[in-house]
């Protein structure tokens, strides 16, 4: 299981990496941007 913290774009670029080994991959952030594009295409 891997925790991320912080929300930015790198977190999401990291997580996508992660996850191809990792059982689990969570970001831990204070805030998510709504309109952030990172969140909108995380995984398919």
């Amino acid at each position: 299981v891997v925790v991320l913290i912080g929300g930015a774009a790198s977190a999401v670029d990291i997580s996508r990496d992660v996850a191809t080994v990792a059982k689990e991959v969570h970001i831990a952030a204070r805030s998510v941007e709504e309109d952030h594009k990172a969140w909108k295409v995380t995984w398919p």
